[in-house]
């Protein structure tokens, strides 16, 4: 195959009047004899007849392109799959994912990301989609999941924040 230049230069084979295509690159289809490209969003590769729209949770932002590309943590595509749009905060989503998740119980984000974190120790969040964590108050910690507060059982005691209760017996 050669390029021809008598054609626009995305034809990678030329008819033989010269002027129309047989045969696009990679970014463009044929369209009534002449090579258009695909709209951001989409792909193709060369000969293809169609543009082929990206998978979900893949975007590419520019027309002719050759492939599709993931959004970094804490975006997803829009709903053309032309760009990247943001998750909010208290929400994580991880590369290839086509929405935004809501942060689980017992865990954060303050800012988007590809993932929630748990929260700190003497610290707990009721609720999905949290964007900090409370700190359990004076005679409380987090259960294991981190999702409320216990009260500390009798002969034990805890400051504000604490992440675990002593004994009583350990004061002096």
């Amino acid at each position: 195959m050669s390029i021809s230049t008598a054609c626009e230069p995305e034809c990678v084979t030329c008819n033989a009047d010269g002027v129309t295509c047989d045969l696009c690159s990679a970014g463009y289809i044929i369209n009534t004899g002449f090579c258009e490209a695909c709209p951001a969003g989409s792909y193709s590769n060369e000969g293809d007849a169609s543009c082929t729209l990206c998978d979900e949770g893949m975007y590419n932002n520019n027309i002719a392109s050759t492939a599709c590309g993931s959004c970094l943590g804490g975006y997803i595509p829009n709903f053309n799959a032309s760009d990247c749009t943001i998750c909010s905060a208290g929400e994580y989503a991880p590369a290839y994912s086509s929405s935004c998740l809501l942060c689980p119980v017992g865990t954060f984000s303050s800012y988007p990301d590809a993932q929630c974190y748990a929260c700190p120790d003497g610290h707990y969040s009721s609720e999905e989609g949290s964007l900090y964590c409370d700190q359990c108050s004076a005679g409380k910690v987090p259960n294991a999941a981190q999702d409320k507060c216990v009260s500390c059982p009798a002969g034990f005691w805890s400051d504000e924040g604490d992440s675990s209760c002593s004994s009583k017996d350990n004061l002096t």
